[in-house]
């Protein structure tokens, strides 16, 4: 910290010297060089170790810590156990009907009443699951213990903030703390964004705002360009800002969203794998949903058109998958291409620590009928599911083109298991 106070207070005075040599660019070089100081104060980590803490097993975690000889032990006890493992959007609380003294653990391990990880059941509380849980039960009765019954919960958690997306991670210091406060001015509808450093391009500043627009599916006023600035193109002083959406809209939007993406999520829970449980998302998206063809609804191109409107392109279908999976926190990013000759976007879902191509706008086909061959693709399976092409990384040497075809605006992710591909993997 000494340190990097010390650098601040030597960038300060450099900036005061500049100021004699270049009057007019006093206040842009001071501002310049606190930016700096403040760039170097943030915590630089990678997006794998930021979003491992969140990410969800592919499997149910039936992890218990006794042989499996104890099941065998105790005897028969006509329970109703309302235990039904899977995974889940929100905690739960179980309930049992039993007159008899009824224990459980909650970390795999085998009750015993004399354990300190051993708990009695409450009739009044029940017992509340929240995160990943195994949990094991025994009756006792007149002082003998019953067999063991178990089940394993995964309950889902939504990654709310904002700097945790993939876009964000692509960035370097002095990058994410210019997201940082773009993304701010534009959650606050202010229409004129100064840069906070110097020899920041057109193209480099362009690539910032669509990482914040790739990462936040709800943050439907995001412009997708700017068409005024000031300075030059490979120095930037300030950008323009106009909005499509007012933030009465975007706040209705945004909540009818957050009410159907409630309803999906409920619909899904108690799935026993998380590729299930993304294929429930994925039905119910499809099945209010129809390609518009016409481009004439409010949400074509945003999350609430497949979502609340029922109709929208490919950008649409991407963005609304997109946020139902922040909501259960499972790793999911926009990807653009063209598909054949046309431009295109898709996702990609991360499962069992492994990307696979996403694609719900290739499901949902003519007529209502809801297919699964592009629900897990590989890299391999690019050019035979649609005949596609990813889009390069943005060159910011070059001009930018259209958003689809002509650039990614962070590093696409390689995409090589097969595990849960449609050809390996039976949907239904």
């Amino acid at each position: 910290m000494k340190q990097g106070i010390s650098v601040f207070i030597i960038l300060s005075i450099i900036a005061t010297v500049f100021s004699f040599v270049f009057p007019s660019d006093t206040k842009r070089v001071i501002a310049a060089s606190i930016s700096q100081y403040e760039a170097s104060e943030l915590e630089m980590t990678d997006y794998d170790s930021v979003r491992s803490a969140y990410r969800v097993p592919a499997e149910l975690p039936y992890l218990y810590t006794f042989d499996d000889s104890e099941f065998d032990k105790g005897f028969e006890y006509d329970l109703t156990v309302d235990l039904t493992p899977g995974y889940y959007c929100r905690p739960q609380t179980i309930r049992f009907d039993c007159n008899d003294t009824l224990w459980y653990t909650l970390d795999g391990s085998l009750p015993d009443k004399y354990s300190s990880t051993t708990y009695l059941y409450d009739d009044n509380t029940g017992i509340d699951i929240n995160g990943i849980t195994n949990i094991c039960l025994r009756v006792e009765k007149n002082g003998r213990m019953s067999t063991v019954y178990v089940a394993s919960y995964v309950i889902l958690n939504p990654v709310e903030d904002g700097f945790y997306g993939y876009g964000y991670h692509s960035l370097d210091r002095n990058d994410r703390l210019i997201y940082r406060r773009l993304y701010n001015c534009i959650n606050n509808y202010e229409t004129t964004f100064d840069l906070p450093f110097t020899g920041i391009s057109y193209q480099h500043i362009y690539r910032i705002l669509m990482c914040i627009n790739y990462d936040n599916p709800l943050m439907f006023q995001t412009p997708l360009s700017f068409n005024k600035w000031s300075g030059n193109k490979n120095d930037i002083r300030s950008i323009s800002l106009s909005y499509d959406f007012t933030k009465d809209e975007t706040e209705y939007y945004a909540n009818k969203v957050k009410q159907k993406a409630q309803d999906i999520l409920k619909e899904a829970d108690g799935a026993e794998t998380l590729s299930e449980y993304l294929l429930s998302i994925h039905n119910s998206i499809l099945k209010e949903a129809s390609y518009d063809h016409s481009f004439s609804d409010p949400g074509v191109y945003e999350a609430f058109g497949v979502l609340v409107d029922g109709t929208g392109v490919c950008e649409s279908y991407s963005r609304a998958f997109q946020y139902l999976c922040q909501c259960i926190g499972v790793d999911n990013i926009l990807v653009v291409g063209l598909s054949g000759d046309e431009p295109h976007m898709w996702n990609m879902i991360m499962l069992d620590d492994d990307w696979y191509h996403s694609d719900l706008t290739w499901d949902d086909e003519d007529g209502g009928s809801i297919i699964y061959d592009y629900f897990c693709f590989n890299d391999m399976n690019l050019k035979s599911y649609g005949e596609r092409n990813i889009s390069p990384e943005l060159d910011e040497s070059g001009a930018i083109l259209d958003m689809y075809q002509d650039s990614n605006y962070y590093p696409i992710p390689s995409s090589r298991s097969n595990d849960y591909t449609v050809t390996n993997y039976y949907y239904y």
